[in-house]
């Protein structure tokens, strides 16, 4: 009687430990849109959440990672530069379960990244819808980058945008497009 006691306490605080934690919260998500000046003729980057046809004010679910950007601008006078870098995004972590009680989930960031004719900057934004005017901005396929040649300008930027735990940062290098 004394085993079967021992066995039963045991399975039953071993179900207690088993089903009695709490869920883990979800990691929060994260989101990009961007917004551009009349400069900004065309943008790329190799993160695969943001497509090679960008909208203005769209949010884009992106993946925690740190990407290369670049993009080209002109001011209709025959003159041509650029901006290149890399941004590195996080995202807010669910919180661990502990005993009975579920863990917050993360929150979800809404970054937007500006694109103007002196360099691109980072905003932390809620996630309210707006009504902006929308336009959109595809690669330019009639400049040929090999008739060019990029001279660098300044210094590199680092900038930094915080939210909870995640943050985003943004590495920034000017240049012009000199012809061969």
């Amino acid at each position: 009687m004394k085993i079967l006691v021992t066995l039963f306490m045991g399975i039953l605080l071993s179900s207690l430990l088993f089903f009695g934690c709490g869920q883990d919260g979800e990691d929060g998500k994260a989101f990009l849109s961007f917004t551009w000046d009349w400069y900004v003729d065309s943008y790329t980057d190799n993160n695969p959440g943001v497509p090679s046809t960008i909208h203005e004010y769209t949010d884009y679910e992106v993946a925690p990672g740190t990407y290369y950007y670049e993009y080209y601008c002109s001011d209709g006078l025959g003159n041509y530069w650029g901006y290149e870098g890399t941004y590195k995004i996080t995202i807010n972590k669910g919180e661990k379960g502990g005993f009975l009680v579920d863990g917050e989930d993360g929150k979800d960031n809404y970054f937007r990244m500006t694109l103007s004719g002196s360099g691109p900057n980072l905003s932390l934004t809620k996630a309210i819808k707006i009504a902006e005017k929308k336009s959109s901005l595809t690669p330019v396929k009639n400049f040929n980058s090999n008739d060019y040649k990029k001279l660098y300008v300044g210094d590199e930027i680092i900038e930094t945008i915080y939210s909870n735990n995640g943050k985003m940062v943004i590495r920034k290098k000017m240049f012009k497009w000199i012809k061969n």
